[in-house]
């Protein structure tokens, strides 16, 4: 797979709209040097780059429109006369002449979000004396530059439908996790980084349109912790067992000195690692507990806190308002029609004085 500059190939690609799409150029040889016989091919995946699919034998310069609905792409490494789209994720492609004139398409792009069916193409006009489809090798005679759009909502595909129940067969919609595949098999649960994560995405052979204003429905539900949502923290390293255990020569213990002796000055607490911490992002809740341990920094650290600046002021405000605004409290309970607790009391033993008589009556007799 290219994935740097110094090829001529676009890079891997992906858009938070298009949900698992990915898209790359590269092939499935040892070698990624075509002059060692490397076929360049374009490849989609719609798993998150799990498993490709070869989409064109050719490389391409690619973009997402409607929400990774619709796919826009052209040679880039020749010159043409054409673009091609799908709107089933790369199964078949439609070729759409946009010039007259061979051009090298530089690059497509769209509004940032990929959700709309508009969009740019610019390049240059192909000045060679040599055959439009000759590979490009440096030799490159570019003309004037040139810019063209593309308006595909003209081409009246019909509104998908059925997002409120997908994965049924009259929906065009269906629910992805990323952890469908075999690899997660063993966890039935499908949690990670702490939670269940799930998405309503468009069919691969439903041909039609979300829509700008398409809502997509994500279902989060959060996970009870265990040890895979911990990593190893600062001064620890897994053993063969995947346990966290000290290192033999610690780092930054200057470091970590200097920060806990920080927080014992704020607060007068300080944590000790128990080695793990929560990896970065993580949202599980309760289960496994292996989260640094606030300690006091002193025996006194309580009285302390109780005598801090900051207890002193919350009190003395309280006091305050108190003693001062006591005179408003009352006029309040006076003007506000709060009922005599003597009144209330009289008409409760007005009512259960029958029931206490016969009571009485029921026990003489």
């Amino acid at each position: 797979m290219y994935s740097n500059s110094a090829f001529q190939y676009a890079p891997p690609y992906s858009q938070e709209s298009a949900i698992g799409l990915v898209m790359a150029v590269g092939n499935h040889g040892k070698y990624l040097d075509g002059s060692k016989g490397a076929p360049v091919n374009t490849y989609l995946s719609r798993d998150g780059g799990y498993k490709w699919a070869q989409i064109a034998e050719i490389p391409l310069i690619y973009e997402f429109g409607d929400h990774g609905a619709l796919l826009v792409a052209a040679p880039n490494t020749q010159s043409t006369t054409q673009i091609r789209y799908s709107w089933n994720e790369g199964k078949t492609w439609t070729k759409l002449k946009v010039s007259n004139e061979p051009i090298f398409v530089d690059n497509i792009i769209i509004e940032p979000k990929s959700t709309s069916q508009q969009f740019v193409i610019y390049g240059s006009y192909d000045n060679s004396t040599e055959s439009a489809g000759k590979e490009a090798d440096g030799a490159r005679q570019k003309g004037d530059d040139i810019m063209i759009t593309l308006d595909f909502s003209g081409l009246h595909e019909p509104k998908c439908t059925g997002v409120d129940n997908p994965g049924t067969e009259k929906s065009d919609f269906e629910l992805w996790s990323p952890h469908d595949d075999e690899r997660h098999s063993n966890h039935p649960n499908k949690c990670y980084l702490g939670q269940q994560v799930t998405y309503v995405r468009r069919k691969q052979d439903s041909e039609c349109f979300n829509g700008e204003d398409f809502e997509r429905q994500v279902m989060r539900v959060p996970c009870l912790c265990t040890e895979r949502d911990y990593e190893c923290d600062v001064n620890f390293v897994q053993d063969s067992d995947g346990k966290c255990v000290p290192i033999k020569e610690k780092v930054q213990d200057a470091q970590i000195m200097h920060v806990d002796a920080e927080d014992c000055a704020e607060t007068g607490f300080h944590y000790t690692s128990t080695g793990y911490r929560t990896i970065p992002g993580n949202k599980c809740y309760g289960g496994l507990k292996l989260e640094p341990v606030k300690r006091a920094c002193s025996h006194f650290v309580w009285f302390t806190t109780l005598f801090s600046l900051k207890t002193i002021l919350t009190t003395a405000i309280a006091v305050a308002v108190l003693y001062y605004g006591w005179p408003i409290i009352e006029a309040l309970i006076l003007v506000l029609p709060i009922p005599d607790p003597k009144e209330l009391l009289e008409k409760l033993m007005g009512a259960i004085a029958p029931v206490t008589g016969l009571i009485q009556s029921f026990m003489t007799t």
